[in-house]
């Protein structure tokens, strides 16, 4: 039987399936981009530690699948079991703001978008052989929003789906999980978006710290943009949907 999705849960040295299923296999990440190569299932499901899914959650995960077989990456909106409050979900680009997450727009949940969450990620290994893996200089959330971006430049995109409610396991963590850094949301910009962009998240949350982080790491990121966006796919109306005043 060919196998359905790979499951990632990380960062953990072991796990106990939750799963049992011939089209699954799991694998415990303390690394994700050193597991990423390991997989060859059609899908990957990146997780957090911190979630549970059931059976339920992958039958909604594979009916996206195949509902929407033009899309290469879905990023679930995320609600506890416990309270019934959202915790996670997609995220966009603002142009003055820079990135945001998509609950707070509270618009339709099916819709275009720049990244996933860090909590439920799910990635066609098709899409993530022509990206490669996650930009380790850059911290957690940022890294999901840059590979995000760095889909579209491959000629995939990104759809954010409900999902049915899952079980959070620390209640406590989510907040440092998606915290959004100032001063790497600048370089994310401009390593997808390019220079302009960049200037004008600047200009808009102008601080000091965040200019001279930004200029001391603009030379090392121009090189990763000339390799993101080589032969780049992005276009123009699939940006005006993920990056605007929101």
């Amino acid at each position: 039987m060919r196998k359905q999705f790979d499951i990632i849960v990380y960062p953990v040295k072991e796990i106990e399936p939750s799963i049992e299923d011939p089209a699954i296999e799991w694998f415990a990440s303390e690394n994700i981009n050193e597991t990423l190569p390991k997989t060859n299932a059609e899908w990957i499901i990146l997780i957090h530690q911190d979630v549970r899914i059931t059976k339920e959650h992958l039958h909604e995960i594979g009916q996206a699948c195949l509902d929407f077989p033009m899309i290469d990456c879905f990023a679930p909106t995320l609600v506890s079991s416990s309270n019934h409050s959202s915790f996670a979900s997609a995220y966009v680009i603002d142009i003055n703001k820079g990135p945001i997450t998509w609950n707070k727009l509270k618009s339709s949940p099916y819709e275009y978008v720049a990244g996933s969450s860090p909590y439920l990620m799910v990635v066609s290994r098709r899409i993530i052989q022509r990206t490669g893996a996650f930009d380790l200089d850059l911290s957690l959330a940022i890294r999901f929003i840059d590979l995000g971006l760095r889909i579209y430049h491959a000629g995939g995109s990104i759809f954010s789906i409900p999902l049915s409610p899952v079980e959070l396991i620390d209640s406590s963590k989510p907040e440092a999980i998606l915290k959004i850094k100032e001063h790497e949301s600048a370089l994310c910009i401009f390593k997808n978006m390019g220079i302009n962009a960049a200037f004008v998240y600047l200009k808009k949350n102008f601080k000091l710290n965040i200019l001279f982080h930004f200029l001391t790491k603009m030379k090392s990121f121009y090189h990763k943009r000339k390799k993101a966006i080589l032969l780049s796919k992005f276009s123009n109306e699939r940006l005006q949907k993920i990056y605007q005043s929101f």
